[in-house]
């Protein structure tokens, strides 16, 4: 379209008036003898800037929720570009390209929250023992004002020596079963099955050098990896998360404390009851056997009674003689 009205205005721009909007502007008939476009230089699947936002605040979610899948540099420089921020390169931390550092340097890098790196050549036991020293000690590495930044980068940078001093383990069996020949020839299909079968042979040797070696050091490992559980910093949230949060918690202690004192109001039924119910049973407890006495004292007196007239009537008897039965002769 615009190169339509790129060639009618080249050919009739003498017999045209200009409007309004470029009646100031300084046009004339050469200006349109190069056959121009207009050529769109973003997506056109995305029509808005507060689309563009909204798919970099996606992005910004799944990194956080996934570190070990984005670069992190990488997508704060790309929200920064997206927020039109200038000179963007002023504001990140430039990342130190990898060195090779002895074991003490590592530590003091790692200290100050700088990544350390393991290489092939080095004594892996001995820098995993330097760490693992400098790591538990309470004035260094275990020291809360170090440990969280120390340790997270010290597990990982252990777990790189640990790996390759397994690699070199492994190489250096096969080699000596090759006549000292390095393993280089893996992708020639004649020798792929052979180097595997003596790489699984060979595995069951370093099986039994490793756990000789780390018998004593896994302990340390496991020591470490729970002091930097201990040391591992809270996230912090956004304030209107954070608030989501206390208004839930409050929540949540509010109905406990109800259902707290709903239990003890119907623990307190339950034993007012009970208490109640043991009464009712002493009473009347206490009334039959009240009950059983007064019925044993009217028995009593009821005896006494018989016995008394009883007693008169023997003794009336007595006094006349007529009245008393014939005995035999």
């Amino acid at each position: 379209m615009i190169k339509v009205l790129c060639r009618l205005n080249r050919w009739h721009f003498d017999e045209m008036r200009k409007g309004d909007i470029v009646a100031d502007l300084n046009i004339e008939r050469g200006d349109f003898n190069r056959n121009t476009d207009v050529i769109p230089v973003s997506d056109p699947h995305i029509f808005s800037e507060t689309q563009r936002m909204a798919q970099m605040q996606a992005v910004l979610s799944r990194a956080d929720a996934h570190p070990d899948l984005y670069d992190a540099k990488a997508v704060e420089e790309r929200f920064l570009k997206q927020l039109k921020i200038p000179n963007i390169n002023e504001l990140l931390k430039d990342v130190p390209a990898p060195e090779q550092r002895t074991l003490a340097d590592e530590n003091a890098a790692m200290a100050i929250g700088h990544t350390a790196y393991a290489y092939m050549q080095q004594d892996h036991i001995a820098h995993i023992q330097g760490h693992l020293m400098f790591g538990m000690d309470p004035s260094f590495g275990s020291n809360p004002f170090i440990a969280p930044q120390f340790l997270p980068n010290a597990v990982e940078h252990i777990k790189q020596h640990m790996t390759l001093w397994y690699l070199n383990r492994m190489n250096g069996y096969v080699e000596n079963l090759r006549g000292g020949k390095p393993v280089d020839d893996y992708e020639n299909p004649a020798l792929t099955a052979t180097i595997d079968k003596l790489y699984a042979t060979v595995g069951q040797h370093v099986a039994l050098d490793s756990e000789q070696v780390f018998s004593q050091i896994m302990p340390q490992l496991q020591q470490l990896q729970q002091t930097m559980q201990q040391n591992k910093p809270q996230p912090v949230l956004p304030p209107d998360a954070q608030v989501v949060k206390d208004t839930a918690t409050a929540e949540t202690q509010r109905k406990a404390a109800k259902d707290q004192q709903d239990l003890q109001i119907a623990q307190a039924k339950i034993q007012d009851s009970q208490q109640r119910g043991q009464a009712e049973m002493q009473a009347t407890a206490q009334q039959a056997q009240a009950s059983g006495q007064l019925q044993l004292q009217i028995a009593q007196i009821n005896n006494q009674a018989k016995l008394q007239i009883e007693q008169a009537r023997m003794q009336h008897e007595i006094n006349n003689p007529a009245l008393m039965p014939p005995q035999g002769v």
